[in-house]
């Protein structure tokens, strides 16, 4: 609730013709203007005998897709809108236990009340969630899994390419040893080269990733076009995987002997 009241069983009950409608609905019919008291019908042209006198105004509320926005929506008591302009209704049950667990209950209640009324399609809100969602974390999977794939690869080839470097380069660091460099400053320097690279990759990537965004957030539900915290988490871990691929390379050129670099040169 946002403002006003809600629907209570008075007005199921006697019953009054009022209506609690969302944001949205008091937006397009009202715009700015305040829509408690205010009148609302269903037919055209407007037929006061038939109206709703809004009585309250709640938060927008997604139904059919999590990506579409909310529908206008009126919320009507059952008693003053008539079996006639009902298809169907949705009951919705509050439990503090296993929702599950109730459905015998509710089963035994609804053929107390009508043994020839259906009761269908029966899940939890969890499901419910689940199965809007479903598409959404298809997609989000696919992308974890190509994204851990790029990673790796990313690890193997700096890893394997500062390989293949130190050991071209072990009589010039066997010689840089020699003159008196530490194994704490070869070490950054073959460090450096690693995320030097990712570096590079980060620069030609980052344009990429902020032109394919609008792709994510058509796909994805709750990623923005720009998602600043994303594109932060994903450069920190490409230069932390950098730095751990170009480690083992690195301390293996900090412990060169100089002698053997020499005489292998």
């Amino acid at each position: 609730m946002l403002r006003g009241r809600g629907i209570d069983w008075r007005d199921v009950r006697e019953p009054r013709s009022v209506a609690v409608v969302n944001e949205a609905m008091a937006r397009k019919l009202f715009e700015n203007q305040d829509p408690l008291a205010r009148r609302i019908s269903f037919e055209v042209p407007f037929n006061p005998q038939s109206s709703f006198q809004i009585v309250g105004v709640v938060g927008n509320a997604k139904y059919d897709g999590m990506r579409s926005a909310p529908p206008p929506t009126a919320y009507l008591p059952y008693g003053a809108v008539g079996n006639s302009r009902i298809a169907r209704m949705c009951f919705a049950v509050r439990s503090t236990g296993d929702p599950l667990s109730l459905v015998p209950v509710i089963r035994e209640t609804m053929q107390g009340i009508d043994p020839a009324l259906p009761l269908m399609d029966i899940r939890t809100q969890g499901s419910q969630i689940n199965r809007a969602l479903e598409h959404e974390r298809m997609f989000a999977g696919l992308s974890s899994l190509f994204g851990m794939l790029a990673l790796l690869l990313v690890a193997v080839g700096l890893y394997g390419t500062l390989a293949y470097a130190v050991a071209r380069r072990t009589g010039e660091i066997g010689i840089r040893v020699a003159l008196g460099a530490t194994g704490l400053r070869v070490l950054w320097m073959v460090l450096r080269e690693s995320l030097v690279l990712a570096g590079c990759g980060l620069v030609t990537g980052l344009p990429a990733a902020l032109a394919l965004g609008g792709l994510a957030a058509s796909r994805l539900f709750g990623v923005g076009v720009h998602d600043t915290l994303t594109i932060t988490v994903t450069a920190g871990t490409l230069l932390a995987t950098a730095a751990v691929a170009g480690f083992v390379p690195a301390h293996r050129a900090s412990r060169i002997d100089p002698l053997l670099a020499i005489r292998h040169e």
